[in-house]
């Protein structure tokens, strides 16, 4: 069972990802299994004011604003912000 995820996971492609990221219109390149604070932090942008704490969004560190709202990036795949606002 544990060989057969592993192996999903690296077969994973990865995908453009287009959103608004502090007032620009970007695309970004991440996989299926990226959370948006690790594209954040280490992909493209470099943002790295977006902290990585507790991974389980309880503390909050990784909140950022998607669409007006205030989510933990930690606990969002970086798919699911395609087309944000």
């Amino acid at each position: 069972m544990v060989e057969r995820v592993r192996e999903r996971a690296t077969d994973c492609k990865p995908q453009m990802i287009s959103m608004t990221l502090n007032g620009e219109r970007v695309s970004i390149q991440a996989n299926e299994t990226d959370r948006l604070t690790d594209v954040l932090r280490h992909g493209e942008p470099s943002l790295t004011g977006t902290k990585l704490s507790c991974g389980i969004g309880r503390c909050g560190a990784c909140s950022v604003l998607v669409n007006g709202e205030l989510v933990n990036s930690c606990l969002l795949m970086a798919y699911q912000v395609e087309g944000a606002l």
